[in-house]
């Protein structure tokens, strides 16, 4: 998997939300883990069980943070979250091998993730610092 770490460019501005992107960048680093460990299957099953947890939660207080908010494309960040969550649900029902757990943290944490912050999350940053929601 590709090493990525949390970086002041993915800051979104508001706290909450970047300590939460933090932590999504510590799970990568387990995979990374678990992979270099030679990838036993109950670790990943684990991670993934985490992993889903965890993004569900982050989802649901994000959005809750934009709604209270009135974030106007509020609507369209939560069919992104949507899309996420459904193909990280796909993924988990499907019983992965090594090689389609390690595709899909490249392509979706590494890149959708990064993606998604850099440019959903911080355009709520960028909404609230010059008084959206204010």
């Amino acid at each position: 998997m590709e090493t990525v770490s949390w970086t002041d460019a993915l800051s979104t501005g508001v706290d909450e939300i970047d300590a939460e992107h933090r932590y999504y960048f510590e799970i990568l680093h387990r995979f990374n883990k678990a992979r270099a460990d030679g990838f036993d299957p109950r670790r990943v099953r684990t991670l993934l069980n985490d992993l889903l947890a965890y993004i569900e939660m982050h989802f649901r207080h994000e959005e809750a943070i934009m709604r209270e908010a009135g974030y106007p494309a509020f609507e369209r960040h939560i069919a992104g979250h949507q899309r996420a969550a459904a193909a990280i649900q796909d993924l988990f029902a499907s019983n992965p091998s090594d090689s389609e757990i390690h595709e899909f943290l490249n392509n979706f944490l590494s890149r959708w993730l990064i993606n998604h912050i850099q440019y959903e999350d911080r355009a709520f940053g960028d909404w609230q610092s010059t008084g959206g929601g204010a």
